[in-house]
């Protein structure tokens, strides 16, 4: 917002032909650099109080006066340092406990401040916390992309069961480990996804973007646990409210699912090894939870809704397309490039083996063999190593799939999106680099690209746009494509904006400016068709990024 408010206020201000204050900007600089830089050492690091800033830009921009600042709502005190110093979970004073939700008593956090949700392992259990962290995030992206397989094909119940089990698993280690705010939301989501898999329950949209909210939402609980800050407290409690809502409303009954269960009694795949089992309470879990989990072709063959059940179509259903991941091991980047290393300088090594050999009169036909079967396994290793960095493109067009849906619904549209190439790889470096201008792209296809659906209807289109994204091998490269069934460029449209703008003489004869170079304006920065500036497109940023 920041940045946005920032943006708006260098617009207006050289639209106007004004100078441009500099006190707020130096501002905004100084708490930028502190931000980074403990993001640097903290990836969860919370900000600093930045509203006394954003008065300031909005104070220039006229939307204040300057005596009458906005009032800052009340924040711990802890908050105004995080910046520089990472807060760090408290696990030896808490607060008492605020009056508990109707819903059950694991709605209480675990924390020190009544305004923000934190939690802390359960003392002995401190070892265990890394491999549930990793063990929950891979949980939570496999869940994320069978959501959004699942947002395509309704029917498919396996990838219902794909999301109950990964809630069911962060549920069952979190309970062992004593974190309630993790077990609380979880255990809500499951037993939402339960009804989905009972078939009492329909998952719409807005069921969807439910679930969608508590993968975020457990993404920032699982940063507590990092040492980040955690999401308010209000906000927790709301999103825990409305999925136990929307699972209990839709089972015929306004009131909410019962009570977590702490998964102690029996061991699962993700229980630490050595962990020692405790009775649990006598409180029911969800409708098959356990038999349903321990023996998935049961949930295979329970009935679903009435009628037939669909054909799967693996070139029409999303669902189908959801691929299991294969095993991997994370490995230290250091010791990935110290392998890269030392294979590099053994292969040096073998060179020079084979060269002074070379030189030997005497050197036999059996040497020969030898140091060529040598060669063969050193370049066989070296190929192995260099191919560690890679990682195929699975992720991050998961992302771009996450970033269509999230767009589409803000600017109004219904828009699909396609990808192929996946399983195309890349070394990590050159996709972290790529990873900006690709949500740029995607995000002026969706915007910029794809007519709103009354146009659409009127063109003779399908009202639902798409996007597609594809990787793919060519000439000795790998080229990423994005392509949109819109409207396209409009030539006289960009003319007419880069003679608005300057960039152009007005009397420019446009018969003899090629397309290519009547193109290319939308990569200058500042240049954008856009009618009005949103939050989405509209200041000629993302194309200048790219």
């Amino acid at each position: 917002r920041l940045c946005h408010e920032a943006e708006s206020l260098i617009d207006s201000r050289l639209g106007a032909g004004l100078t441009i204050p500099i006190d707020p900007f130096l501002s905004l600089l100084d708490w930028f650099k502190a931000y980074v830089q403990a993001l640097a050492s903290n990836a969860t690091a919370a900000p600093a109080d930045h509203l006394p800033i954003l008065h300031a830009i909005e104070v220039a921009q006229g939307k204040h006066a300057a005596d009458a600042p906005q009032p800052a709502p009340q924040t711990p005190p802890a908050a105004t340092s995080a910046a520089t110093t990472p807060p760090k979970p408290e696990t030896s004073k808490q607060a008492a406990p605020p009056a508990p939700a109707p819903a059950s008593s694991m709605r209480e956090a675990n924390t020190s401040d009544s305004s923000l949700v934190t939690c802390a392992p359960q003392p002995g259990t401190e070892e265990n916390l890394a491999d549930f962290l990793c063990e929950a995030k891979d949980h939570l992206a496999n869940s994320e992309e069978a959501l959004l397989a699942l947002d395509q094909d309704r029917s498919n119940n396996e990838l219902i069961n794909t999301v109950f089990r990964a809630f069911h698993t962060i549920k069952g280690v979190a309970g062992f480990m004593a974190l309630k705010p993790i077990v609380a939301l979880a255990h809500s989501a499951e037993y939402m996804l339960d009804g989905a898999r009972s078939g009492t329950i329909s998952l719409g949209r807005s069921e969807l973007d439910l679930i969608l909210a508590s993968c975020d939402m457990m993404t920032r609980l699982l940063g507590v646990l990092e040492g980040g800050k955690g999401p308010s407290r209000a906000e927790y409690e709301a999103l825990v409210q409305k999925v136990d809502l929307a699972g209990a409303a839709t089972r015929g009954g306004a009131g909410t699912p019962p009570a977590a269960v702490p998964e102690t009694s029996r061991p699962t795949d993700s229980t630490p090894a050595g962990a020692e089992a405790s009775p649990p309470p006598s409180v029911p879990e969800p409708s098959s939870t356990v038999a349903n989990e321990e023996t998935p072709a049961l949930a295979e063959t329970k009935p679903m809704a009435k009628g037939p059940a669909p054909t799967a179509e693996p070139d029409h259903a999303a669902g189908a397309k959801l691929r299991k991941s294969e095993q991997t091991v994370k490995v230290n980047t250091n010791r990935m490039d110290n392998l890269v290393t030392m294979v590099g300088e053994l292969v040096i090594a073998q060179q020079m083996v084979v060269q002074d050999i070379a030189g030997l009169e005497n050197a036999g036909p059996r040497v020969q063999r030898t140091l060529g079967h040598m060669s063969k396994m050193i370049r066989d290793l070296q190929e192995v190593s260099m191919s560690l960095r890679m990682v195929n493109l699975k992720a991050t067009f998961q992302k771009m799939t996450r970033l269509v849906r999230d767009v589409s619904q803000k600017a109004g549209k219904q828009i699909d999106i396609v990808t192929e190439g996946e399983d195309v790889e890349l070394d990590r470096n050159v996709i972290e680099a790529i990873a900006d201008p690709l949500v740029h792209m995607i995000r002026n296809s969706c915007d910029h690209g794809v007519e709103p659906g009354d146009e659409r209807r009127a063109a003779g289109k399908n009202p639902v746009g798409r996007v597609t994204l594809r990787a793919y091998h060519a000439g000795g490269s790998i080229v990423i494509e994005i392509a949109d069934d819109g409207r396209g460029l409009r030539r006289e449209k960009l003319l007419a904006k880069a003679k608005a703008k300057g960039i152009i003489p007005a009397d420019a004869d446009e018969a003899t400016m090629p397309d290519s170079e009547v193109f290319n304006l939308i990569f200058l920065p500042g240049f954008s068709t856009a009618e009005k500036v949103t939050d989405i497109s509209g200041r000629g940023v993302g194309m200048d990024v790219v």
